[in-house]
């Protein structure tokens, strides 16, 4: 059994097939996002013989999620969001991303709080913002210089979950 399908390597089921040629079998779950390998595998699975494919929307399953959870869950959700989580809704595509990694990534400045320098300034401590989960752990570094926030660096890592590897990773970091 595998959940968490859209997030599998995209080599992933390929090199678990071989294993699956005598009478093996699979049961891969997950929750639609976009044009993802789990989707060409989820369309290949419609297509092959012995293979099947189930799709379960909230809204199918009343007793298992009540009208009144999904309505509170509409409520706090982007219709996208809750389309893609509650409705196997594979156009959503709807990616969450930590605050740190959005802040690299588009170099966003909101209200001057923070700054688009990205570089590290050795007047100012450096602070770390820690994702720490089953899926992965993510670490954001950071500066506070007077009323801005500066992101310096951030990591990420999906394979090791020994806190101890994190933890020396970021002292040996070369700030």
């Amino acid at each position: 059994m595998l959940d968490e399908a859209r997030r599998l390597p995209a080599t992933f089921f390929s090199d678990l097939y071989p294993a699956l040629l005598d009478d093996g079998y699979i049961y891969i779950f997950g929750t639609a996002q976009g044009k993802s390998k789990f989707k060409e595998l989820y369309d290949m699975a419609e297509t092959l013989t012995g293979w099947q494919t189930h799709s379960l929307k909230a809204s199918d399953a009343p007793e298992v999620f009540s009208p009144a959870l999904l309505a509170e869950r509409k409520a706090t959700m982007s219709p996208d969001e809750y389309s893609q989580e509650y409705e196997n809704d594979w156009t959503a595509n709807v990616i969450a991303e930590s605050v740190y990694n959005y802040a690299l990534r588009t170099k966003t400045i909101a209200n001057n709080m923070i700054s688009n320098d990205f570089s590290h300034d050795s007047e100012y401590p450096v602070w770390t913002a820690w994702d720490i989960g089953g899926d992965g752990t993510a670490i954001g570094f950071f500066q506070v210089r007077g009323t801005q926030i500066t992101f310096i660096d951030y990591y990420e890592n999906s394979k090791i979950f020994d806190m101890g590897f994190y933890a020396s990773e970021v002292l040996n970091l070369l700030f």
